[in-house]
Formats: C-alpha cells, structure tokens, sequence
C-alpha cells in the first residue's frame, strides 16, 4: 500500500525541475540499467493515472519481480513528482492485519503555499530518462561488428591506432590524450542530452576490441533538414576487411530508426578508400561543395528508408 503525506511546501528551492533531474540522476546510480527502467515506468503508469482523475491512493506494483529496493525507489520518485521535493523519507509502518507497509512522509514542516507538481511535464521528462538511459546502453550488432558509445577507456586505443590517414582524413590533426579525452566527454553529453552527435566506436570479436569509429550528426553545417551525415575510420590493422561498410550500414539503420531522411557521407575526391566505402554500403553520388577553407567535398546519399528494408 502507498501513503504520500503531501506537501503545501510545492517545489524545492534549486526549483521542481532541477529536483526532478537531480532524482532521476542519483537514482540512475544506485540502480541497475533494468530496474531503473522498471521504477521509472511504473511511476509514468502511475502518475498517468492520478492525472485521468483516479485516486491517489494506488496499488504498489507487486513483489514479484519488483524487490523491496525497488519499491522504496518507487515511492521516493512518486513523491518527487507529486511534491516537487525532496524533503521526504520512505518509513515503514504497521499495515492492514500486521502486514508492514511503506509510507512517504515529509522530514521538513510544510509552508503555507498551493501544491505544486514538478514542472516541465514530468511525464514527458520520465520518458527522455529512459530513453536517454538506453542511449548509454546503445549496442548495435550484425554478427561481426558491434558499434557502442564512445566511453574514456577507448582513448588509450584510439591514441594507439591513429596514423597519417586518419589525422589527414578525419581528425584534422594528431590527437593528445587531453584532447581526446575532452572529445569524448562531448560525445557523452551528446548521448545524455539527445543531442545532434552521436560517437560510437566500430568494435570487434568477442572482446569488442575498438577498431576504429564512425559518427553521425543529424545537424550540421550543409545539412538540410532530415539528413544525417556520416562520417567514420579505421585504425591501419582493422582495414581492408570490409568492416567500414558493415558500420555505415548499421550507422544508416539506427540514423533511420532516429527519424533521419538521408544520409549523407562527404568525402575529399584524393580519400578514393572511403568513397568506395560510401558506394559499397548503397551510397550514390550526388553533388560536390566547398567546405569554409575551400576544400571540396564530394557528396555520396542514400534514402534512409532503404536502410530499413
């Protein structure tokens, strides 16, 4: 049985919102990546109700499967949503036939003002949690390779395997170690915030060795609206193995997957390998243009919805 004491009080002082994130963040730490998607959808479920008008007084999901850590974290979040705080404690207290029960209660006095709900459609933002959630967790796999985000301990890899070609082709320079390391912390807060550039590395075998990387951009410079860019290279002893094509493939699927159009691979005329890339994975040419500095970039495109089919 669920008991919420609710608060006049209304939001917290850093404000509802950043309560709400502050929550979903620490409760994401404590919990496995599948029992932070449970909770959190079963309070969307819940507040779904209490927002057609049930009552307040709802049925805790039942034990099975739903452990009692579980269901502690189910009604702090609830009480979240509703109060706005995080001034609250989950207690447990004598229930019907002696049976215990878990009850929220506030651990500040409560101040004369309105309730408020946390603001910013928390049930919109419940479900950018999971999804955000499931992007740190994005695996994608044809068997042979698997693309994942990129994390901090690819940067002792990716040092190690770059060579003229990528610094030429890709990275517009030799990398360091705290520039790597700052790129990538980007690419992080990119998956977190659903943002425009999503990094992953190409990895391999059994171990998922990195073997190079590819990313997308679903905005950028040139770009209309719906084109996906995507731009990728291998370290020197994984090339020539087809691999670059079977990541552009799976790159394309999950840019359609995302809403994306077309995808769009632009290539320097001279960097003939990644063009033959571009053609081997259904890539067409398109156009050419010229980059800020001059430098002119052919265009390969493909309908994304082919990378469905």
């Amino acid at each position: 049985m669920l008991v919420i004491e609710r608060d006049a009080g209304g939001r917290d002082e850093a404000g509802g919102a950043d309560v709400l994130d502050l929550y979903l963040q620490m409760a994401r730490a404590r919990l496995s990546p599948a029992r932070f998607e449970a909770v959190v959808r079963a309070v969307q479920d819940t507040c779904g109700l209490l927002v057609q008008g049930h009552q307040a007084l709802v049925a805790m999901p039942g034990e099975e499967g739903f452990s009692p850590e579980m269901q502690r974290e189910y009604l702090a979040l609830l009480a979240v949503m509703i109060t706005g705080s995080l001034d609250h404690r989950v207690v447990e207290l004598p229930g019907p036939d002696d049976e215990p029960a878990l009850a929220v209660v506030r651990t500040t006095s409560p101040m004369a003002r309105a309730p408020r709900a946390v603001a910013r459609n928390p049930l919109v933002r419940l479900g950018s949690a999971i999804k955000n959630h499931r992007m740190h967790e994005m695996k994608l796999s044809d068997g042979t390779i698997t693309l994942s985000p990129l994390r901090l301990d690819d940067v002792e890899a990716h040092l190690a395997g770059e060579d003229e070609l990528l610094v030429r082709w890709l990275n517009g320079g030799p990398g360091t170690r705290e520039g790597v390391e700052a790129y990538v912390r980007h690419c992080q807060e990119q998956w977190d915030t659903a943002g425009p550039l999503r990094a992953f590395g190409i990895r391999t075998g059994p171990d998922e060795v990195l073997a190079g990387t590819i990313d997308l951009r679903f905005a950028g410079e040139g770009l209309a609206p719906g084109q996906v860019n995507i731009a990728y290279g291998l370290y020197p002893c994984w090339r020539g193995r087809g691999l670059a094509t079977r990541a552009v493939l799976l790159a394309s699927q999950y840019a359609a997957s995302e809403g994306g159009a077309k995808a769009v691979i632009q290539v320097e005329p001279e960097n003939s390998a990644s063009a033959a890339v571009a053609q081997r994975a259904g890539f067409a040419p398109c156009k050419s243009t010229r980059g800020t500095d001059g430098t002119r970039f052919d265009w390969y495109t493909r309908d994304l919805h082919a990378a469905t089919l």
